[in-house]
């Protein structure tokens, strides 16, 4: 049986055929719904797409901006005008990362559309009317809209990792205004172990936000426990009512079921889920994938240094070890294997330029980064001896960080689960 990504590939060739009504006619497209034996198939899958296109524009008093609008144009200027990608782009304003992701969120919306409109090959044809019809009222935008804006998010870019405990407390932060208005007490419970675990920001973080939205609905004006622990599949997070409102606010029943939903795509690209459950006590649990820091070695014998990398790299992608002198240096970086590795010149036993020089010429430290941060002004030297950067010193936080984002391998967003 056909998936979800491969009918979302027929539907992008279908779109790029859609005046050629004999390659309609043949495509797999026509196939799954029912067309492809049937005579003016090819004309009855071209009126088909375009119907699901116009099933797409949004209600006037949606936001003229919004993402729901962009794909709904792209579609018309791309396909039913047949203008060229770099027209669409520029009618839209868009840039050409931008545009590719708006037609990606275009096309993957298409699919939610004329998924389930499909029959199995032989089947009685499938009519426009029925075709149009799908699940849900033909006036029902709301959750269109959702999955258009959802949608969008996923085909975008990876965005900021940052360290889930940083995102966590982000997530809780924005939702403070209402828990203050409810005279609600929030118990956070974090394990230390989640400190080294990063995330895409851009899909957990407002997963996390509608999780605390619910849970907060569910705990009334009383107490919500948020514990959050690590295990070897990433980490777990727990929303409990403690003292729930009772009976569950009815009139919020379908916000909550929202809110969850939302949440499940948005960490379902994680290959991460959401579960409620109302015995004992109203929970929601929300299970992801969370990878681990990239460990970052700086070797530096002023220890206000240190404090300050590790300032700058608080609630970042990496994870911050260290070192004062050339001896140990050397020592911790073939045990620990670290991701990248920062170096003064001028350090205690031995200097930087022989721990470079040592770096580089041991087989199991040989790969890693080495980005040489000081005061003396020998670019050119540490480049030819094996750096991979230099940072002339004071160091900001904005250099410091990309540097290391340049030369350290932090975790991608993962692709979604199969």
């Amino acid at each position: 049986m056909i998936d979800r990504d491969s009918f979302d590939s027929q539907i992008h060739d279908a779109m790029a055929h859609l005046y050629d009504f004999q390659f309609l006619a043949r495509s797999a497209v026509a196939e799954r719904l029912g067309l492809r034996d049937v005579r003016g198939g090819g004309t009855s899958l071209h009126r088909l797409l375009v119907d699901a296109i116009e099933r797409l524009k949004p209600p006037r008093d949606v936001a003229a901006d919004a993402v729901a609008w962009k794909v709904y144009r792209y579609l018309q200027l791309r396909y039913v005008r047949s203008l060229s990608a770099s027209a669409v782009a520029g009618e839209l304003g868009l840039s050409t990362r931008q545009a590719q992701r708006v037609q990606s969120a275009a096309i993957a919306s298409l699919t939610s559309i004329l998924w389930e409109v499909g029959q199995p090959a032989g089947a009685a044809p499938v009519s426009r009317e029925s075709a149009t019809a799908v699940d849900r009222p033909a006036d029902d935008w709301s959750d269109l809209l959702l999955e258009v804006e959802l949608t969008a998010v996923l085909a975008g870019d990876s965005g900021d990792v940052e360290a889930f405990p940083t995102i966590l407390r982000g997530a809780l932060e924005t939702v403070s205004p209402m828990v203050i208005s409810r005279k609600l007490t929030i118990e956070l419970s974090l394990d230390d172990e989640l400190d080294r675990r990063i995330a895409p920001r851009d899909l957990v973080r407002p997963a996390l936000v509608q999780l605390v939205l619910g849970a907060v609905d569910l705990a009334g004006a009383n107490l919500l426990t948020v514990r959050a622990t690590a295990d070897v599949n990433g980490g777990r997070v727990e929303l409990t009512a403690e003292t729930p409102v009772s009976p569950p606010l009815a009139e919020r029943a379908a916000d909550l079921d929202r809110r969850i939903r939302v949440a499940r795509g948005l960490l379902g690209r994680l290959g991460g889920d959401v579960a409620l459950s109302w015995e004992p006590r109203p929970r929601i649990v929300a299970w992801l994938p969370l990878a681990l820091a990239p460990t970052v070695l700086v070797v530096e014998d002023n220890p206000e240094v240190v404090q300050l990398f590790r300032r700058y790299l608080s609630g970042s992608a990496f994870h911050l070890i260290s070192a004062t002198n050339g001896l140990s240096a050397l020592d911790v970086a073939t045990t620990v294997q670290p991701a990248i590795i920062t170096l003064d010149l001028l350090l205690p036993h031995r200097d930087g330029w022989e721990l470079l020089q040592a770096l580089k010429v041991h087989p199991t430290t040989k790969h890693i980064p080495a980005i040489v941060c000081s005061v003396l002004r020998e670019r050119e030297l540490a480049l030819a001896l094996g750096a991979a950067d230099f940072i002339e010193k004071p160091v900001t936080q904005h250099t410091f960080l990309s540097s290391l984002r340049r030369f350290a391998p932090v975790p991608p967003r993962p692709a979604p689960p199969t």
